[in-house]
């Protein structure tokens, strides 16, 4: 990796300072430094489709499909040129990666997805070499391919995956009568002549009823010609997503956030607030009350508006419970937790068993608190610690399940357990609910980037 960072050409460090007026929002800003850093390096990227309504149409829930001549540099272009921070790397093939990119506008999070690849392969065939795309022509200010190449990658990718809804086989038939012989050349390449007819026919009347009716058969058509690597090649292919997954394994790109805080506090808006602002970094997103729940799927448990109703149990039942506390945790984060993690996916616990430190009577606790403190130490920690704190005025206006006196004990009892715990975060709730899920979006967002950052050695 040393040789590679020392082989980027990065001639001016502030190349992309002088780009003029922002565009309308600040994703298609970002996508512009982007493209700008990575030209100012030498590199070359080609946009593969979707492009055109680029850059003012991009948004974080955007997925952008690029080839590079070296998808591995990227990250560390970006950084040394200042454009943005890398928040994600997700690799999902031996060649393919995907990068989720960050920059602040005004305090705001902007967010954007550039997915790119070595060459375009699937299900141990590589349709294209990268080397294809890279004798590109410019649109506007970035490289595209020509509309002969997009059509053949855009149909591949659809016939493999054995799906092309109407706006795609819209584009497809646009590309197609651009260029009709050279598409054509394209279909005989991949597909056998009675298929490629078939999708030609399509393509030129915009006529697309027959290949849904085909689509298993133009697979199996597509994947029986174009034919697996040899089994040398297949096995280094294999060998590569093997040392991919063990890394997954390794350096899950999931994020387990625990949100704490007394009644009142707000956490269920914030975590919806939340649950949107962050989704374009992950892969899925995961929600679960106070513990795993191993062996059942959800918490169909009544929201309690009455915490302390019912008397504390016994030290034995207490005891008892703290063990299933133990075992539903550590068993629950090895079985459901930590896989969720390995698949890129955003874990929201909604309290979690350090609230029965703070606050023993909505657990009916009656042990020892010398007891709780020790377990404690062996539950599974989350990535981050989100208290969500206000007055106790703040918190009654909103919710008065307990005392004015008991939620005032208890804002301070939360203040001097989150002290104790690493990776925590005091997020002020008495804010407007959007600035409050905004604040908490950018201290994960923080935390991806420096976890990122370290996996990838970028300075």
């Amino acid at each position: 990796m040393s040789n590679l960072k020392s082989n980027l050409k990065v001639s001016n460090p502030n190349v992309v300072s002088d780009i003029a007026a922002l565009p309308e929002t600040g994703e298609s800003d970002l996508f512009r430094r982007v493209i700008a850093a990575l030209k100012q390096a030498d590199h070359n990227l080609c946009v593969l489709h979707g492009y055109q309504n680029y850059p003012e149409a991009i948004t974080s829930d955007s997925d952008i499909d690029a080839i590079s001549q070296n998808p591995r540099e990227i990250p560390h272009i970006l950084t040394q040129q200042g454009v943005c921070g890398v928040v994600q790397m997700l690799q999902h093939e031996a060649t393919a990666f995907s990068y989720v990119l960050y920059r602040e506008y005004n305090g705001k999070p902007a967010l954007i997805l550039l997915d790119v690849s070595l060459d375009y392969r699937r299900n141990g065939r590589v349709f294209f070499r990268g080397a294809e795309f890279l004798q590109q022509q410019q649109y506007k200010f970035f490289n595209v391919p020509p509309a002969e190449l997009e059509f053949g990658y855009y149909l591949t990718k659809k016939l493999a995956k054995g799906a092309i809804n109407q706006a795609q086989a819209e584009r497809l038939s646009e590309l197609y009568r651009s260029q009709p012989d050279k598409c054509d050349r394209q279909l005989e390449r991949f597909l056998p002549p009675a298929a490629a007819k078939t999708v030609a026919l399509a393509a030129q009347n915009n006529q697309w009823q027959p290949v849904y009716k085909q689509l298993p058969n133009l697979r199996s058509a597509l994947l029986n010609k174009v034919g697996k690597e040899n089994p040398l090649k297949v096995m280094r292919f294999w060998w590569g997503e093997l040392a991919r997954i063990i890394k997954r394994l390794r350096q899950p790109t999931g994020l387990m956030i625990v949100f704490l805080g007394a009644d009142g506090s707000g956490k269920s808006t914030a975590i919806e607030g939340v649950k949107q602002k962050l989704s374009p970094a992950f892969r899925q997103i995961s929600y679960t009350h106070l513990r795993p729940r191993l062996g059942s799927k959800n918490d169909d448990s009544p929201p309690v508006v009455d915490p302390h109703a019912q008397p504390p149990r016994g030290w034995l039942a207490s005891s008892l419970k703290l063990i299933y506390f133990l075992l539903d945790y550590c068993l629950g984060y090895v079985i459901r937790v930590y896989p969720q993690l390995t698949r890129s996916t955003l874990v929201i616990f909604d309290r979690y068993y350090h609230d029965l430190l703070v606050d023993t009577r909505r657990y009916r606790y009656g042990g020892s608190r010398w007891l709780a403190k020790f377990i404690a130490w062996f539950i599974p920690k989350p990535d981050l610690w989100i208290l969500l704190d206000a007055p106790a005025e703040v918190m009654q206006s909103r919710k008065q399940e307990v005392s004015f006196t008991e939620t005032e004990r208890q804002t301070k009892a939360y203040l001097e357990l989150v002290a104790t715990l690493p990776n925590a975060h005091v997020v002020d709730a008495s804010l407007d609910a959007d600035l409050v899920a905004q604040n908490i979006q950018k201290i994960a967002l923080a935390h991806l980037q420096q976890r990122t950052a370290k996996r990838l050695k970028l300075k």
